[in-house]
């Protein structure tokens, strides 16, 4: 088979299997690549067993642009991409599933800034969160876990008790209510818990509170850059387990926690003061979100997941 350079949909398909335990030559054969291809692919973009679709796409595309001619936007291509923004789709749906070339969601932001393509920022869904500066707290230049020593079973999913965390913020400057979200990575199923704000010392007291089910159970804890994770070695200590963070601007490695807090904004919009929702209420749309069944647990609940686990460990 002839070498040809991978797209992002196919190093995507490449990850996928990976998480599903499929062997270099199966890969190669479901892409209808030559098993080179693949090896190569993985031995110039894995780190530490860690295979990053995005990451691998993104160093693929700043090597074009080093020796070639730099990529044109086409009148064509411009308008498509203005009109997909203006259907409310966000650079990363662009980018994933939208336009057929090669290019990285960071390049996309990259024209939008530089006005090559003509959409007012504001009018973004995501604003570019990428660029969010609490990801580059300085507190993280030392002493933490990466998410590339993450042991292999917690990266395949193949093993209960792992969680990704976050804390969601109310409106910014009406509220510092915040919810503090885990999503258990297996069973995706995910919790939700009321804070006064999102200080440090804030987190540490709301993990300690948790329900013992969660602490019994809990190995790992998966987090971004922010400040408010920063008492993580006092988290690992009162839990007795290991934390680790993620790379700068790549919510893409925690993506179960940001997909499921993107569900719960369905119940509770940007505006939301979370300081005034009702515990009882949360509990309510909490069970409601974990009852949905899921394309990524073939068509099976949260829920359903979980119990099925939680039997297992029991026999």
């Amino acid at each position: 088979m002839k070498h040809i350079e991978l797209t992002l949909n196919e190093r995507k398909k490449i990850k996928n299997c990976i998480e599903n335990g499929k062997s270099i030559r199966q890969i190669a054969k479901f892409l209808e690549k030559a098993h080179s291809t693949v090896v190569r692919e993985l031995k110039k973009f894995s780190s530490i067993n860690e295979y990053d679709p995005f990451l691998a796409q993104e160093n693929t595309v700043i090597t074009r642009k080093r020796c070639g001619a730099k990529t044109k936007v086409t009148f064509a291509w411009s308008e498509k991409i203005e009109s997909l923004l203006n259907k409310k789709w966000s650079p990363e749906q662009i980018v994933n599933r939208g336009i057929e070339h090669q290019v990285c969601t960071q390049t996309l932001y990259n024209w939008l800034n530089q006005r090559i393509i003509k959409f007012p920022l504001e009018k973004l869904r995501h604003k570019n969160k990428r660029q969010k500066s609490r990801e580059s707290s300085i507190w993280f230049t030392k002493g933490f876990r990466s998410i590339h020593e993450r042991p292999e079973i917690v990266t395949l999913r193949q093993e209960l008790g792992h969680f990704e965390i976050d804390a969601m913020v109310s409106s910014r400057g009406e509220s510092k209510g915040c919810l503090l979200t885990l999503t258990e990575r297996k069973t995706r199923l995910h919790w939700a818990f009321k804070m006064p704000n999102r200080l440090a010392e804030i987190i540490l007291t709301t993990l300690k509170g948790i329900p013992d089910i969660l602490k019994k159970m809990m190995k790992t804890i998966t987090s971004d850059r922010g400040s408010e994770f920063s008492k993580f070695h006092e988290i690992e200590n009162d839990l007795n387990i290991s934390f680790y963070v993620a790379d700068p601007y790549s919510s893409h490695q925690r993506w179960s926690n940001e997909n499921s807090n993107g569900l719960i904004r369905e119940y509770y919009p940007k505006k939301t003061d979370f300081l005034l929702v009702d515990e009882s209420e949360l509990v309510h749309n909490l069970i409601e979100l974990n009852s949905r069944p899921r394309k990524c647990l073939n068509w099976r609940s949260p829920i359903e997941v979980f119990q099925e686990e939680v039997v297992q460990l029991i026999l």
